[in-house]
């Protein structure tokens, strides 16, 4: 579907907002596997989403519907919050279309999609609800290790608030950021301990904030995913609401790596890689959320690797398919709680840390010229196993077990 971003004429005496309601996608297959958190939250977004834009249309109509409130996404952005999210846009006119949630309260997925404009641009913002699934082939929701794949980079810092059942992680950038909803809030029949995590992900084109810096830009994203957050568990009646983050570290950027790499003394690239570009970046933040160190030994524009460290229990839990399924096995002696595997687009670790709580290492292997990429996996290979065993120290894992790597030929 196509979004132009074309608005509806308002007269002088009207407010210069409105909302749009599309007609929800097809409905995909529902599952039953391991206890979803979604089926509340399923009819929550459903009902979120009458009350704040209407669900009235008619067959093959798209009808648009004016907000009094100047309230979008659900009720989450107030008119100024909305123009905050667009500073460089100089139109006045802001509009945004919503895609409702679709489920009720007996489904156990829910997706939901806010886009937010400013005059005659296409969508410049854009705010999703999605599950994460653990990969296995009657999931729903979004793959496990795609979403990190897509949500993850060296760019991002974490931020995390909240004990036990009321833990909610989130990472932010000057452009993307996430948050979940809190365990406590989505708690009811048919949730697991195991289950993965409903998401908030909220994305913004570059040259919407090119005018602000890139710190007050990350602190601008990050509160805007809390205020979509809290906009969900408010309509859902959850108590409490989440903490915006206070002060954040500075953006990641790239610095030199060598023999230094993702911040682990003396891991270095093997002899198959030459780096000429010995630098790395890794994301900053709460060491109880997610980590990822983003490495480009060739400097290859788009064509980075990734080590990812992800101590959030209920997103760890996205790889569960991927470390039991998803190629030769990562063996650790000693360590029958261990489950990994490799392959040629990624490495995959999960394990307990601290009690039953499960952590996941994975990493992508970054491009190399003349050989296919054979060099960046054979290097993957030989440093994922000192990866893992000095990030269970860093988190402190009663475990730091040693990894035996499956013969891997190209």
């Amino acid at each position: 579907m196509t979004i132009t971003g074309r608005g509806h004429e308002v007269s002088s005496g009207e407010q210069q907002s409105e909302t749009r309601v599309l007609q929800d996608p097809p409905k995909p297959r529902q599952r039953r596997l391991r206890g979803r958190p979604t089926a509340a939250v399923a009819g929550v977004m459903a009902g979120v989403l009458v009350g704040a834009g209407g669900m009235a249309w008619q067959a093959g109509k798209l009808p648009m519907q004016k907000e009094p409130r100047a309230a979008a996404c659900w009720g989450a952005f107030s008119h100024k919050e909305q123009t905050d999210l667009m500073p460089d846009l100089e139109e006045d006119r802001l509009w945004s279309e919503e895609i409702p949630a679709r489920g009720e309260l007996t489904t156990e997925r829910s997706r939901g999609e806010c886009r937010l404009g400013r005059g005659e641009l296409a969508h410049s913002v854009t705010v999703k609800l999605e599950t994460v699934s653990n990969g296995r082939p009657q999931a729903d929701g979004v793959h496990g290790p795609l979403w990190v794949r897509e949500n993850l980079t060296g760019g991002m810092t974490s931020f995390q608030s909240g004990h036990g059942r009321h833990i909610s992680t989130g990472v932010t950038s000057p452009t993307r950021a996430w948050r979940e909803i809190p365990e406590s809030c989505l708690s009811g029949p048919g949730y697991g301990e195991d289950a993965t995590p409903f998401m908030v992900v909220i994305t913004r084109a570059n040259g919407v904030r090119l005018s602000q810096k890139d710190v007050p830009a990350q602190a601008e994203m990050a509160r805007a995913v809390t205020d979509v957050a809290n906009a969900a568990m408010h309509h859902y009646g959850c108590k409490g609401t989440l903490p915006t983050p206070g002060k954040l570290p500075r953006p990641p950027r790239y610095e030199d790596a060598r023999h230094r790499l993702c911040g682990i003394e003396n891991l270095d690239w093997p002899q198959e890689v030459n780096p000429r570009s010995p630098y790395d970046r890794s994301s900053k933040g709460s060491r109880h959320g997610v980590r990822t160190c983003e490495v480009n030994p060739e400097g290859l524009e788009g064509r980075e690797g990734l080590f990812t460290t992800i101590a959030d229990p209920r997103l760890a839990h996205a790889y569960d398919d991927a470390a039991l399924y998803g190629g030769p096995e990562i063996r650790a002696a000693g360590s029958p709680k261990v489950f990994g595997t490799l392959n040629a687009t990624q490495a995959v670790v999960q394990m307990p840390c601290k009690g039953d709580d499960v952590v996941a290492f994975t990493a992508r292997p970054p491009a190399t010229e003349g050989d296919g990429g054979a060099a960046g996996r054979q290097a993957v290979r030989k440093m994922f196993p000192r990866y893992v065993t000095a990030e269970t120290k860093r988190l402190g894992c009663k475990d730091h077990p040693q990894l035996k790597m499956p013969v891997f030929s190209d």
